[in-house]
C-alpha cells in the first residue's frame, strides 16, 4: 500500500510541473544546407590592327579592311586578338576562307606541311599565334579532310573546296576569363613569289569566324564546339 501510495505521489507532482509550464527537455540537433547557383556567361571580345595599324575592336560587326594592292615580301600586320569577358573558361575555334578573284588562289598557296611546286604552306603565309609550332599530319575519319595538329591546334582542311580554302581550327588550350589569345600577328607575302604567284592574290579576301563554347562539360575544343553550333560551324559533312 504503501508504495502505490508513493508512485501516485510522483504522478501527482509531474503533473504539477507540467501545469506549472516547467519544460522536460529532449536531445535535440538541426542541420541546414543552402545550395546557390550563379549563371555565368562566355563571351569573347575580338580585337586587330587596321591598316593604320591602330587597335579596333571587330567584336559586335564586321570589318572589312582595304589593303589595296599587294607586292613581294609585303608584311600585314593584324595581331588578331580573342580575350574572354566572359565569366567561364571557354574553349576557342576558328572559320578561316581564302578566297581571291580568279578563284585559284591554290595555286599559290598550299595546306600546312602540303607543299608542292611553287606553292607556299599557309601555315607559312600566316604568321604566330595559332600558326606557331610544327605541324604534324594527324588521322581522319572522314575521307575528304586532311588534318594537321600542332601542340596548340588542330588544322583541318577540306579538299572538296577546289576555288580557295575552307579552314577550320581547333584550339586545344582553354581560354580561361580575363585571358587573351593572339589568334596570329598577321601575314607575309613571300619575297620570292613572281608576277604569276602574285597575280593569284588579285582581290584577295580572307575572312574569319571566332566561335567559343563553355569548357566545362566537354573532354575537347572539337566536341565542344561541333555538338554547340553543329551545321553553324565549320566544312558541312
Amino acid at each position: 500500500m504503501k508504495k502505490l501510495i508513493w508512485i501516485a505521489g510522483v504522478a501527482l507532482c509531474v503533473v504539477a510541473l507540467v501545469a506549472a509550464g516547467v519544460t522536460i527537455a529532449w536531445f535535440t540537433d538541426t542541420k541546414e544546407t543552402s545550395n546557390v547557383f550563379t549563371a555565368g556567361d562566355v563571351k569573347i571580345r575580338l580585337t586587330e590592327l587596321n591598316p593604320e595599324h591602330e587597335v579596333i575592336d571587330v567584336t559586335n560587326h564586321g570589318a572589312q579592311m582595304d589593303y589595296g594592292h599587294v607586292y613581294p615580301g609585303l608584311e600585314v600586320k593584324k595581331n588578331t586578338t580573342v580575350t574572354n569577358v566572359g565569366s567561364e573558361g571557354a574553349y576557342l575555334a576558328a572559320e578561316i576562307v581564302i578566297l581571291d578573284g580568279e578563284q585559284d588562289i591554290a595555286k599559290a598557296l598550299s595546306i600546312p606541311g602540303g607543299a608542292v611546286a611553287g606553292t607556299t604552306p599557309i601555315d607559312e603565309f600566316f604568321e604566330g599565334g595559332f600558326w606557331d609550332g610544327m605541324f604534324v599530319r594527324a588521322a581522319s575519319s572522314v575521307p575528304h579532310l586532311i588534318v594537321w595538329e600542332s601542340e596548340h591546334c588542330i588544322v583541318q582542311y577540306d579538299t572538296r573546296m577546289t576555288e580557295g580554302f575552307w579552314i577550320n581550327i581547333f584550339v586545344k588550350d582553354i581560354l580561361k576569363s580575363g585571358e587573351s589569345m593572339i589568334m596570329w600577328d598577321g601575314f607575309t607575302f613571300p619575297a620570292d613569289w613572281d608576277n604569276d604567284q602574285m597575280l593569284q592574290c588579285t582581290d584577295l579576301r580572307i575572312s574569319v569566324k571566332t566561335f567559343a563554347v563553355q569548357a566545362a562539360g566537354f573532354e575537347s575544343c572539337e566536341q565542344a564546339v561541333t555538338e554547340a553550333f553543329g551545321n553553324g560551324f565549320g566544312i558541312p559533312d
